[in-house]
């Protein structure tokens, strides 16, 4: 009686199976063996969303690589041009895990190295106050040369608005 059951819900190509199951099981139980399969998502592998794949990654990588001015936003843009659209984090994403640094650092000189290579044209100056020992106050505006390191005097006034 089982098997005859059975054999009127499955198509004809898998009763053999179907049916030893349900001998052994009882068609309830088979019946719901096949809902719990049905609802348990099994081809969704990750949540969240699907991977980037590798060429996708390998493009990226070298677009950051051949244009160092290039940033994130720009690298985004043009592989939504060639067909790649990739949200903003992930184009971000690729670059830093190839240890490729962002766009300002990649090209150029470190500050260090672009003070190192001005010092001779740069000139700073300075306004400050000195105490003298009788209580006086008076102003010197100096300028200093970083390449040298020398100091030049400009003026001292005790009243820096006097004319």
């Amino acid at each position: 009686m089982k098997i005859k059951l059975v054999e009127k819900m499955q198509p004809a190509g898998r009763v053999s199976a179907v049916r030893n199951a349900a001998v052994r099981n009882g068609p309830v139980t088979y019946r719901q063996g096949l809902v719990a399969r049905k609802w348990t998502f099994t081809d969704r592998r990750r949540p969240g969303r699907p991977c980037t794949c590798q060429s996708v990654k390998a493009l990226i990588v070298r677009m950051a690589r051949e244009n160092p001015t290039w940033g994130h936003r720009r690298i985004q843009c043009e592989s939504a041009r060639l067909g790649h659209p990739l949200a903003a984090s992930t184009v971000w994403e690729i670059p830093h895990a190839a240890d490729i640094d962002p766009a300002p650092r990649r090209a150029g000189p470190t500050w260090r190295q672009f003070l190192a290579a001005q010092a001779h044209a740069i000139i700073a100056c300075d306004f400050l106050v000195v105490e003298t020992i009788l209580l006086r106050r008076l102003y010197v505006l100096i300028f200093i040369e970083h390449g040298t390191r020398r100091l030049h005097l400009a003026g001292v006034t005790p009243h820096p608005t006097g004319a």
